[in-house]
């Protein structure tokens, strides 16, 4: 059943690592533990992007990711995560999030340092007028090699049913621009931990530390203060958050507090990696 159309998305939305089993498949349970965990203080649930190792699942997992979070997700919106490097594969995506119930889907790029922005604006403008869902464009370069140029990103608004932009290109100068334009851009999400501070003005934040911090990520949106800001730096350094490895040092705390089956990652064919492997 498709979720219900809720108004403009504000606040915390969870990029949900995905928890696997030693078999390589995902661990309904985890999901449930998760999402109990986090649930109060987020605003929603986006599985399958990055830090839930989306560019590397296989249909079944991606399938089976989205198809867990929508069960215990109770009325807080599912935004579907895609990350395909061509615009043919995503907007196959969109179609089946959109069969699964999701409420929105958020798409990376596509992949490739050749891309021109005029590809990437037709990659977003694609599945937003051939399904019926919301589409969040992903800004990013770590994954795609990428970044959408300030023309591409204010081009955008002119999409129907793009509803919003999430910013992890982790430049200040563009949160700082993207700030000041506010009311010329869609809804914005901040996607770097350290740039939440500089963020004033977002609609809310889309960051992997709220799997393991979610109160204090919450706070840094709702209210925050000097204290918070500080206190949440100085954990992300202590956990790693901030380093190349951020997915596999939440897994692992994540599974040291029982909340995860395994610690694995995901390895290139869908396969669990234990870590250092």
């Amino acid at each position: 059943m498709r979720q219900g159309s809720e108004p403009m998305l504000r606040g915390i939305f969870v990029p949900l690592i995905t928890p696997i089993r030693e078999d390589g498949s995902v661990c309904a349970a985890s999901v449930a533990r998760l999402i109990e965990r986090i649930g109060a203080s987020s605003a929603g649930f986006v599985p399958c992007l990055t830090t839930g190792e989306g560019w590397r699942l296989t249909d079944a997992q991606w399938h089976d990711m989205v198809r867990y979070t929508l069960r215990h997700a109770g009325d807080k919106p599912v935004l579907a995560g895609i990350e395909e490097r061509t615009t043919n594969r995503a907007v196959a995506r969109v179609r089946q999030a959109s069969v699964l119930g999701c409420r929105a889907v958020i798409a990376a790029k596509p992949f490739g340092a050749a891309v021109t922005q005029d590809e990437i604006i037709e990659h977003y403008r694609r599945p937003a007028s051939e399904s019926d869902l919301d589409v969040l464009a992903y800004n990013e370069s770590w994954l795609t090699e990428n970044v959408a140029t300030k023309t591409t990103l204010s081009s955008l608004t002119t999409i129907p049913r793009l509803v919003a932009i999430k910013e992890s290109t982790g430049v200040a100068s563009t949160t700082r621009w993207m700030a000041e334009h506010r009311s010329e851009l869609p809804a914005l999400f901040q996607g770097t931990e350290t740039l939440l501070q500089i963020s004033a003005g977002f609609d809310g934040f889309i960051i992997a530390a709220a799997n393991l911090l979610p109160e204090l990520c919450h706070r840094l949106y709702s209210a925050p203060d000097v204290a918070a800001f500080r206190k949440f730096r100085a954990l992300c350094r202590m956990f790693g958050l901030l380093s190349d490895h951020w997915i596999a040092r939440i897994k692992t705390e994540l599974h040291i507090l029982d909340v995860l089956g395994t610690a694995a990652l995901v390895g290139s064919d869908g396969e669990a990696l234990k870590r250092g492997a």
